[in-house]
């Protein structure tokens, strides 16, 4: 996200051509007019452990209202069951991208619009090397760190407690990606039963940091922009219908915005009856929120949700 706001804020030769060599994704999208509200789906996908196919680690929804100078932040947690589009049955929402080719993002765009009622208008895929390396580019995030912590799986871990760590881009990935984060408290190790959930939370804090650090970066190295843009431009897939103006304006709205004032909301969720290791979609209290990212007022209810109870029928 910083990359492709950098990308937009900066055109020029250098930056039409660095947008000319980024790869294509033909989508099916909701179409919008020119300076309406528009959703971006962001997407880190996971190519560890030889998967046949892709699926998304990481999936984010970026709301972006120009008019209001507004910017709302969700992450989906990839472990959340629903209804997959293109098969009708129930499954993790992260299998939905796992399809050849384009099929894999069209899936998984149509089905967050039919779970969640959410439109999608853009769509971003980030491979994880670029994350990596703008990190190290910037010279690290610091994040305040409150437990000592340890992911054995993936090889984190940090002895900070109640202080704030800059991590630099190798621990930085192992510490936004951790699954199985275990904490020191009392001097035992726990395990988090809500790994994943705090997971995409530590992920949308560390993007907002991120975002806040490279741009200051860029603002007092005004040469690093080449730098970051090459990066952006290697691990990134656009979809079809972002062209460059629409980059330009997205560059525009953060040019000097203060990544504090995203508004940031976790999806709520609760453990499946069936798996507690699985997460479904707790509908009454997600309805707010998702109402952001939908264009509705936050109080008004889908009829669906709707029950009606008879307490006497008789007339």
């Amino acid at each position: 996200l910083v990359l492709l706001c950098l990308l937009g804020a900066t055109v020029g030769s250098y930056a039409l051509i660095k947008y000319n060599s980024i790869d294509r994704e033909d989508l099916v999208l909701g179409q919008v007019a020119k300076g309406e509200p528009r959703n971006f789906l962001l997407v880190a996908p996971d190519t560890r452990n030889g998967h046949s196919g892709e699926n998304s680690d990481t999936m984010m929804i970026l709301r972006v209202d120009p008019e209001a100078d507004r910017v709302a932040l969700t992450s989906l947690p990839r472990d959340l069951m629903v209804e997959i589009a293109d098969t009708g049955e129930l499954a993790m929402l992260n299998s939905a991208f796992a399809r050849e080719g384009s099929a894999g993002p069209q899936n998984l765009i149509d089905t967050i619009d039919l779970n969640f009622g959410v439109p999608i208008n853009h769509y971003i895929k980030v491979e994880w090397d670029s994350f990596q390396e703008v990190v190290d580019a910037i010279g690290g995030v610091s994040v305040w760190i409150p437990y000592a912590a340890r992911d054995e799986h993936s090889g984190f871990y940090t002895e900070a407690h109640k202080q704030c760590v800059t991590f630099q881009g190798a621990e930085a990935l192992e510490f936004v990606r951790s699954r199985y984060l275990e904490v020191l408290i009392d001097g035992e190790w726990e395990h988090d039963p809500l790994s994943d959930v705090h997971r995409v939370e530590r992920q949308k804090i560390f993007v907002m940091r991120a975002m806040t650090e490279a741009l200051a970066d860029v603002k007092s190295h005004p040469l690093r922009v080449a730098e970051l843009v090459d990066i952006g431009t290697s691990h990134v897939v656009l979809d079809d219908n972002l062209g460059i103006g629409d980059l330009k304006r997205l560059g525009d709205q953060f040019s000097g915005f203060d990544a504090s004032k995203i508004e940031s909301s976790p999806l709520p969720v609760d453990p499946w009856p069936e798996n507690e290791n699985r997460l479904v979609l707790d509908e009454a209290g997600a309805e707010p929120m998702l109402n952001v990212f939908r264009g509705l007022p936050r109080g008004e209810i889908r009829p669906q949700l709707v029950e009606v109870q008879v307490l006497n029928g008789t007339v």
